[in-house]
């Protein structure tokens, strides 16, 4: 009966051990790849928000009492004002003011502000994520022309 249980817990190892073993993605900013710490929480791959932010040449505040991020766009990027507010472990954030559902919250992991790689959609960029070219890819590009007719659920 030992035996048994000493078997069956080797297998159940032997199968945990290789699905826990965290998957390689690569972070790219237009197409050029970044070296940033990235972190799948909840099933959702999460950045850094500062990092980010700071390559993509975005205004970045962040309030570490009450974990709120506030980021802009720059005039020099949009003559439309776009800005974002989003506070950790809450399932909501705000475009211009304007309150939207989360699926995944943003979270605090080592005194850093994480949040979804493709919220950066809603201040103008185009965030893809591929995984054709045998290897996985969020790719963060900016673009001229913007199509911001979808993103999220508005809260009514």
């Amino acid at each position: 009966m030992k035996k048994i249980i000493a078997l069956i817990a080797l297998i159940s190892i032997l199968i945990t051990v290789p699905v826990m073993a965290q998957e390689q993605i690569r972070i790219d900013v237009n197409s050029q790849p970044v070296n940033i710490d990235i972190r799948g929480v909840g099933g959702t791959i999460m950045v850094p928000a500062e990092e980010v932010s700071t390559i993509l040449n975005l205004e970045f505040n962040y309030d570490k009492s009450t974990n709120t991020a506030v980021i802009k766009t720059r005039p020099s990027y949009s003559n439309e004002k776009r800005e974002l507010k989003i506070t950790a472990k809450e399932n909501k954030y705000y475009y211009n003011g304007t309150s939207f559902r989360l699926s995944n919250p943003a979270q605090v992991i080592n005194s850093n502000l994480y949040v979804s790689y493709d919220l950066f959609d809603r201040l103008g960029f185009n965030s893809q994520y591929t995984t054709d070219t045998g290897s996985r890819v969020v790719n963060i590009l900016s673009k001229g022309t913007l199509d911001m007719s979808y993103f999220g659920e508005e809260n009514n």
